[in-house]
């Protein structure tokens, strides 16, 4: 399922996201990184989510997300990484508009 099938589903409209990328291993350069937020912003719905976080244990991953964030500004939406699932998935269902604490 890709994220445009997400997308197009009437109950995600302009919710938070939380993507579990903790086993994961991102094989993507930052030539690539740019590409994926500029499809994404691009082909996002009209109501995009609120929030979006990303959840990463590897220093390489938690770097390429962090680019991704810089890429991908929307003034719709807040993207944050993270390290933490828990604290990943309070951010996101949170309502402040201060980033978490490093």
């Amino acid at each position: 399922m890709g994220a445009t099938v997400v997308w197009d589903h009437p109950e995600w409209s302009g919710k938070p996201v939380v993507w579990d990328f903790r086993s994961a291993q991102l094989d993507v350069r930052g030539p690539e990184v740019r590409e994926i937020a500029e499809y994404i912003l691009e082909h996002q719905p009209a109501i995009p989510p609120s929030r979006v976080a990303f959840v990463t244990a590897r220093d390489v991953d938690f770097g390429l997300v962090r680019m991704f964030q810089v890429v991908r500004q929307h003034p719709s939406t807040q993207v944050q990484v993270f390290r933490n699932y828990e604290e990943a998935v309070s951010w996101a269902r949170s309502t402040g508009t201060s980033p978490p604490p490093r």
